[in-house]
């Protein structure tokens, strides 16, 4: 709901009361929902077989260092070892 009224306001459209409460009664009652699945190497290779070749390489480089995305994309040429079986990968810290 939040999500549709935030879309309307950015566009500068005005929800009335009466509009709300008829968008609210559409929605299915209990919030939520939500199912967890632990990721399995055959999910990522399926996942990976479908990427292009540049998302695929900073995703494997995400799920087998830790690496949070803002990490990876903070990376330079200096932090990246290729010369070392397997590469090293350089975080800093700041």
């Amino acid at each position: 709901m939040a999500a549709v009224i935030e879309f309307f306001d950015h566009y500068g459209m005005e929800l009335s009361p009466r509009d709300r409460k008829r968008i609210r009664s559409k929605l299915p009652k209990g919030g939520a929902i939500s199912i967890e699945a632990d990721v399995t190497a055959e999910t990522l290779r399926t996942f990976f077989s479908h990427m292009a070749l540049n998302c695929r390489t900073l995703s494997l480089v995400l799920v087998s260092s830790g690496m949070r995305i803002g990490e990876a994309l903070q990376l330079g040429i200096r932090d990246v070892n290729l010369s070392t079986t397997p590469a090293e990968v350089t975080i800093r810290a700041e």
